[in-house]
């Protein structure tokens, strides 16, 4: 009554427990991906770090596919980072990045071209390119702004970029599918007018993107906390980044939109597990609690059988109480 609710329609897109998952982009990307992986959902979750721009994206994925690692690595404050990538890849030691880094593109290419379903969070249509070597980079590492010009691409560069990514994967996985998704966190160091058309440039090129490419589809994240729930009671204390209660909203409308009937009863059955699994009594050496582990360890076991999924880790767990129940 107070509020217009979004309906989100069914996707032809469909996940389930076996599927596997690439998910990469913004912060928000992250958020997906970890649900994700509460969820029991095989997925790379976020491997390169946020990366906000379309053309770092095209240039990750299609570096990975293709093996090339040449990445610029700049020194600052005693610690190397790579401008290609997040600061969640640096080091004190060149050599332990660039091993790492390694690591990072030959796990990720070994994933996208194992992938069923590509997720890409699209954050944001502004690039920073470096003057000196013209490199749009991912991050800047608080390197001085007068190394870098800012640029707002138009849709057409948005397209081309995406379309570049996309043939290059699909050559690698032609059964690849992907879903796009424009973070619903504002860019406010942009300001708001510019958030909007940076918004809104992404919006349009992920639009023609999905009317010409029919194993892609978009799903509205940005429009169910801007339009749907549209309140701030709904945002992080910084007023930028929605809040638990917006990104379970949104997870649970993607779950609705995506998932298989398996997986749906699964993730119904496996909150409830979850639920029981965290709860600590004071008292945890009594009969009472005891039962309540052997329960849980009996519909551990049964839910493990039924949905053939890998809960060993929470089995071992739960055995570890009981031995000191």
């Amino acid at each position: 009554m107070f509020r217009t609710a979004l309906e989100v329609q069914k996707g032809s897109i469909k996940i389930s427990l076996q599927s596997k998952l690439v998910s990469i982009g913004s912060c928000f990307a992250q958020v997906m991906g970890d649900k994700l992986n509460y969820n029991k959902v095989k997925v790379l979750n976020n491997p390169f770090g946020t990366t906000f721009n379309p053309v770092s994206l095209r240039t990750l994925v299609i570096n990975a596919l293709e093996g090339t690692y040449d990445l610029s690595y700049v020194l600052n404050n005693e610690v190397w980072y790579a401008y290609e990538l997040h600061s969640s890849h640096s080091s004190t030691q060149l050599d332990l990045l660039q091993t790492n880094v390694q690591k990072v593109f030959d796990d990720t290419r070994k994933a996208l071209v194992d992938a069923d379903i590509l997720m890409i969070t699209l954050g944001s249509a502004f690039v920073y390119q470096h003057i000196e070597n013209k490199l749009v980079v991912n991050n800047c590492h608080k390197m001085p702004s007068s190394l870098f010009t800012k640029e707002l691409l138009k849709p057409e560069e948005v397209i081309k970029n995406l379309m570049l990514l996309i043939s290059t994967l699909r050559i690698s996985n032609p059964k690849v599918k992907i879903i796009f998704t424009v973070s619903p966190v504002r860019h406010t160091k942009d300001t708001l007018p510019f958030n909007t058309i940076s918004k809104s440039t992404l919006l349009l090129a992920v639009y023609e993107i999905c009317r010409n490419y029919d194993f892609c589809e978009y799903f509205p994240a940005y429009e169910l906390l801007m339009d749907d729930l549209r309140d701030y009671r709904f945002y992080d204390e910084d007023l930028i980044h929605p809040n638990k209660l917006a990104e379970n909203y949104i997870w649970q409308k993607f779950s609705t939109a995506y998932f298989d009937s398996n997986l749906l009863s699964f993730t119904t059955k496996w909150d409830q597990l979850q639920k029981s699994l965290t709860h600590r009594p004071f008292h945890t050496k009594t009969s009472s609690y005891k039962n309540h582990l052997l329960k849980i360890l009996n519909d551990l076991t049964a839910l493990q059988t039924e949905f053939d999924v890998d809960v060993n880790k929470e089995l071992l767990d739960l055995k570890d109480r009981l031995i000191n129940s």
